[in-house]
């Protein structure tokens, strides 16, 4: 079963998700499941993980794409590392078209 995900943010580092009783997958930039992001992977600021972090166009509708798949139909938990060093910023949960979940990523006082 594949999902196709786009999390419309800015500066996302990492998209975990995580089934209920199994361990996490980590998808990270330039990884398998990483797919695009409307802006460039940067490494700038310390604190990420991985290659880089994502870094979208200071716009609405930017986000970046991930591809996940999954073996077992079921409820699967998303947790997102983020840093955001200026004022909160709204975001969308995405799967397959679908808006999951409206949230927003609060600034977290620094880009590392």
């Amino acid at each position: 079963m594949s999902k196709q995900m786009k999390l419309i943010l800015f500066a996302l580092i990492a998209l975990i998700l995580v089934p209920s009783a199994a361990p996490a997958a980590v998808i990270q930039e330039n990884e398998t499941g990483f797919c695009n992001v409307d802006g460039a992977i940067e490494s700038e600021h310390s604190g990420y993980t991985g290659s880089g972090y994502s870094n979208t166009d200071n716009s609405n509708g930017t986000g970046i794409d991930y591809k996940a798949n999954v073996n077992t139909a079921g409820t699967y938990s998303v947790a997102v590392r983020f840093a955001n060093g200026s004022s909160s910023r709204s975001a969308d949960l995405i799967v397959n078209g679908l808006t999951i979940e409206a949230f927003s990523f609060a600034g977290t006082g620094t880009w590392t």
